[in-house]
């Protein structure tokens, strides 16, 4: 038996964004959970600071991977220092800024 629309709202946890994206509650404590998150994003990412699962282009990704094999290091080795579970680099339209600090990291190391 379907519950009556008032009861499911009345069961969910209010004033998070989860709320206002997956159960689609437009409360006053929903939406200003969402309003706090967006501007926090959108600050973020004027600041330089996107987060770890946006996905950017690969122009800066593939310098790097180039410059790492000039230095002599395999496409292998850089894959498995990246965490890849297979010994080649793959990706497609674009990587996390997760991929690419790790990136910086292993050149920051790897050529001292």
């Amino acid at each position: 038996m379907d519950r009556p629309r008032s009861l499911e709202l009345d069961l969910l946890i209010h004033g998070t964004r989860r709320t206002y994206q997956d159960d689609h509650c437009r409360c006053s404590s929903c939406t200003a959970a969402n309003t706090a998150y967006t501007s926090d994003y959108r600050s973020g990412i004027r600041a330089g600071r996107p987060p770890l699962g946006a996905h950017v282009a690969n122009l800066d990704v593939d310098r790097a991977i180039a410059r790492l094999v000039t230095e002599g290091f395999s496409k292998a080795r850089i894959a498995r220092a990246l965490g890849y579970h297979y010994p080649w680099l793959q990706y497609g339209a674009g990587v996390t800024w997760r991929t690419v600090y790790r990136l910086q990291r292993l050149e920051r190391e790897w050529t001292r």
